[in-house]
C-alpha cells in the first residue's frame, strides 16, 4: 500500500489538532516548579510561605519539583493569583503524595463573591480525607463542590486555598505532603 504525502500531511494535521484540542481542555494552575511560589500560608503576612520546594525523585510526580506541606506548622495554603474562570472545566485535579494514610481533611475552598462584598464571604467547597500512602491522583468534580452562601459563579472566582484546619479539619502533626501537578480538567 502506498501512501500519499498528501495523505501523510493530513493525518499529522488531524493529530496537531486533536492534541491542541487536549491541551485547550486543561489549565495549569501550578506545576510548583518555580520560586517564590504563588501561595501564601497567612494573607496578613504576605511573605509567609505554606510549601518548601521538594526536588527529591521519589517525591516529584512531574517535571522537577513539587511543593513539601507540613499541614501542621501552615494549615493554609492560599494562592496569590487563582484563574477567575473555571466554567469551561468540570474538575479540579492534582497529584499528592502521603507518607501516612493518618486520616487528614483537607479542605478545598473556591471563593466566588459579588462585586462589592468582603472576600470569602461566598465559596464553593469540598472536603477529601488522606486515607493512601504514596501518590494519589485526585479528581475533584467541580459539581461535587457545596455551594456556600450562594457564590456567584464558577466564571467568578475570587480566590482559592486548601486548608487542613477549618470546618472539619483539624491539622494532624504527622501530617507532610506533597503536592503537584495542581490543574482544571474537562471531563
Amino acid at each position: 500500500m502506498k501512501i500519499s504525502l498528501s495523505s501523510l500531511l493530513a493525518g499529522t494535521f488531524a493529530l496537531a489538532v486533536l492534541a491542541g484540542t487536549s491541551r485547550a481542555d486543561t489549565l495549569k494552575i501550578d506545576s510548583f516548579e518555580t520560586q517564590p511560589f504563588q501561595w501564601v500560608a497567612a494573607i496578613d503576612q504576605p511573605d509567609r510561605v505554606p510549601f518548601t520546594k521538594e526536588t527529591a525523585a521519589g517525591k516529584i510526580k512531574e517535571g522537577n519539583a513539587s511543593a513539601r506541606w507540613s499541614v501542621s506548622q501552615r494549615p493554609w495554603a492560599i494562592m496569590k493569583n487563582a484563574p477567575l474562570d473555571w466554567s469551561p472545566y468540570q474538575a479540579l485535579s492534582l497529584w499528592i503524595y502521603a507518607d501516612k494514610a493518618n486520616g487528614q481533611i483537607l479542605n478545598f475552598w473556591v471563593y466566588s463573591d459579588s462585586e462589592g462584598q468582603s472576600k470569602g464571604q461566598k465559596y464553593y467547597f469540598h472536603k477529601l480525607a488522606v486515607d493512601w500512602t504514596g501518590w494519589k491522583q485526585v479528581v475533584l468534580p467541580l459539581s461535587d463542590f457545596h455551594a456556600v452562601r450562594d457564590p456567584a459563579g464558577w466564571d467568578k472566582v475570587t480566590g482559592f486555598m486548601i486548608s487542613g484546619k477549618g470546618g472539619d479539619a483539624t491539622p494532624l502533626a504527622d501530617s507532610v505532603l506533597w503536592i503537584d501537578d495542581l490543574k482544571l480538567e474537562s471531563l
